[in-house]
């Protein structure tokens, strides 16, 4: 009697675990869209480029549709509309649905075309970007576009597309080594003419 209910424990259990590796890889494996590079250390006026990169995209892609999203305040976009729609063409993506800023720190675009883009690899497109002062951290957001889902080639909707943002950290301008220099010897001059003075 034990030995049966101790054997239907140890099915149930390595089912179970059966079950949870099959769901982590598909994770794993699941299309993600991501921000490059991830994280960012940059200081105030410098240029920063983010380019949007799909990955484990099992099937050829024929749209989808983004929306990034930033502080405003601690980044302004320099990308024209018009470069962001050139640079989406140049990957194969060209935006036959727009690319559009909705409010300040918005920014949406949708791929969609009779032709397809390879996967499981690309580039979608890139903004520039320069930091505002005062220094501090911002996380640029990416999610799904206002036109939904990604499609393959085939139209079929690619389902539990993983969206992963960057981090942006801004520091002050530092100062050169030159004016660091000048100011230490500044201070030893004004400490020999006190000397002088004293004498």
């Amino acid at each position: 009697f034990f030995y049966g209910d101790f054997e239907m424990k140890k099915k149930i259990i390595f089912g179970l675990m059966g079950f949870v590796s099959l769901v982590a890889a598909s994770v794993a494996n699941a299309a993600t869209v991501s921000l490059t590079p991830s994280v960012n250390n940059i200081t105030l006026g410098d240029t920063l480029t983010l380019t949007v990169q799909g990955t484990d995209f099992i099937n050829d892609v024929s749209s989808g549709s983004v929306l990034v999203t930033w502080d405003a305040a601690q980044l302004t976009m320099t990308s024209s509309l018009a470069d962001i729609a050139g640079s989406a063409s140049a990957n194969g993506f060209p935006l036959d649905f727009g690319v559009n800023t909705l409010v300040p720190g918005q920014l949406s675009a949708t791929y969609a075309s009779l032709g397809t883009v390879a996967g499981p690899t690309f580039d979608f497109f890139s903004i520039n970007f320069v930091a505002n002062p005062p220094p501090g951290t911002d996380t640029v957001s990416i999610g799904a576009g206002l036109f939904g889902d990604w499609q393959d080639g085939a139209g079929v909707s690619i389902t539990g597309v993983i969206y992963n943002g960057a981090t942006v950290n801004v520091s002050a301008v530092p100062v050169p080594a030159a004016v660091w220099l000048f100011g230490s010897g500044l201070l030893g001059l004004v400490g020999v003419a006190r000397r002088r003075q004293v004498a």
